[in-house]
């Protein structure tokens, strides 16, 4: 198997449908290039992510993906024990009494969203674009989190340069993982480096967002005791991280953290606005479930089963990542075949959450097989990978989805200003690149009658 194959299809952002197809017509196991498989199946997820125990022995992080050189962080560490040791300085940060601590961070940055909702939807005639406003609010608290001060994206209503500029270092990051796989375009990346203008603007956006994020990294350091438990107070009260270090981690703690809660926000809209029976049966449990819009918290909605269904399938349906995490094989058994050591291995979360053998019309946006009898046979998902590795931020990402989704169902109605009629199709109009690319998704709103009730009583 060519690598190029694998390089197309990555750089393409094609990455998700095209293995989809491959274990579509090849089966559980496909080889997508030398000394590398991807598998398709459930039990495939929990041989290679699961713990290691006494039986079973760890599989390591690939260097294909994840060796970034110094300084690395906690999503890129290879070596287990010092994964372990950064583990344990970031988790006060993300424990249960710290993101009640944090929760009206998110209330001020989510309110201040649907206030700017309303002033966009009077001065634009073609809506909203939620993919570019989802990104404003995701980041702004994010960034409020770890540097201690928001972005202030939502406030200015345009995305802060250090936003801007990121997708420019995530690709950048990308063809060094190609590099890699493909060493030829290392030799191709130093031609073009010379004489191409994008990829000189890409090398310098990169440069730039590494100098920028070192300076919101200083500046919280001086900012010392912020009285909220953010991201970054551990940290810097152990002093164990170096300036450069703590960046590394500033990096990977607002990407993932803002870039993976901002997709399921926007797959939100799509899919709600495209199966209107959903989008009722969520209104109703929404705003018969609140006296009020200040009744709408963290704790308050994760009582709301139905809201809490819908979550979980656009999950599955569109997950956060769409590309399996590369492990290598210690010499272990992956669903039932003996894996060589050093041999590469991922299991491909899009085929596995769209497999019909899995789950039932896979195709279909269907919250309700999370729910009573059907939930005893509810897909299987791991939208947050799982074992060791898995994400840090998963209740707080939860959390915000569950506010956002629930103060804008309570607050407004809204239809897409998209012709659907000539074919958009806003999940196929993305694209794959390390982190999803979103495509453009504008929404008309219009204030829900609860609120306009509440506004003048």
């Amino acid at each position: 198997m060519s690598k190029i194959w694998y390089a197309r299809a990555w750089m393409g952002g094609y990455w998700p449908w095209v293995l989809h197809d491959a274990h579509v017509k090849y089966g559980d196991i496909v080889r997508i290039g030398p000394n590398e498989l991807s598998f398709g199946s459930v039990q495939s997820v929990k041989d290679i992510y699961g713990p290691p125990s006494k039986m079973r022995k760890l599989f390591p992080k690939s260097d294909l993906m994840y060796d970034i050189g110094e300084p690395s962080n906690v999503a890129y560490e290879m070596d287990p024990k010092r994964h372990a040791q950064r583990l344990k300085l970031l988790a006060p940060g993300f424990r249960t009494q710290s993101l009640r601590d944090q929760e009206h961070i998110i209330h001020e940055h989510v309110d201040l969203l649907m206030d700017k909702i309303a002033h966009l939807s009077q001065t634009s005639s073609n809506g909203v674009d939620m993919s570019t406003a989802y990104e404003w609010l995701t980041f702004d608290i994010t960034g409020q989190l770890t540097f201690g001060e928001s972005f202030g994206a939502v406030k200015e209503g345009r995305s802060h340069f250090w936003i801007s500029i990121l997708y420019s270092s995530i690709y950048a990051a990308s063809l060094f993982t190609l590099r890699k796989r493909l060493p030829i375009l290392g030799l191709w990346l130093v031609f073009m480096a010379l004489f191409s203008p994008s990829l000189k603007a890409i090398i310098e956006s990169n440069k730039q967002h590494a100098e920028l994020t070192l300076e919101r990294v200083k500046k919280r350091i001086e900012m010392g005791d912020t009285h909220t438990p953010d991201f970054f107070a551990n940290i810097i009260q152990s002093g164990e991280l170096s300036e450069a270090e703590m960046a590394s981690e500033a990096n990977v703690l607002i990407t993932a953290g803002a870039e993976t809660t901002a997709v399921g926000l926007v797959a939100a809209i799509w899919y709600l606005s495209t199966n209107p029976s959903t989008m009722e049966k969520l209104q109703r449990e929404i705003r018969t479930s609140f006296k009020s819009y200040q009744d709408i918290t963290g704790d308050s909605t994760a009582q709301l089963p139905y809201l809490n269904a819908v979550i979980e399938e656009l999950l599955r349906i569109f997950p956060p990542t769409a590309a399996g995490p590369s492990r290598k094989s210690p010499g272990e058994w992956v669903d039932g075949h003996y894996i060589p050591k050093g041999v590469g291995v991922t299991s491909h979360n899009w085929f596995i959450q769209h497999d019909g053998r899995i789950v039932d019309n896979p195709e279909l946006f269907e919250p309700e097989r999370w729910l009573g009898e059907r939930s005893k046979d509810k897909p299987f998902t791991w939208p947050f990978s799982l074992g060791p590795r898995s994400c840090l931020g998963i209740n707080l990402a939860y959390m915000e989805m569950r506010v956002t989704i629930s103060k804008l169902v309570y607050r407004y109605n809204w239809t897409l200003a998209h012709d659907l009629s000539n074919g958009y199709d806003w999940p196929t109009e993305c694209r794959m690149k390390m982190l999803w690319r979103k495509a453009e998704l504008r929404a008309v709103f219009r204030p829900a009658e609860i609120w306009s009730e509440k506004a003048t009583s």
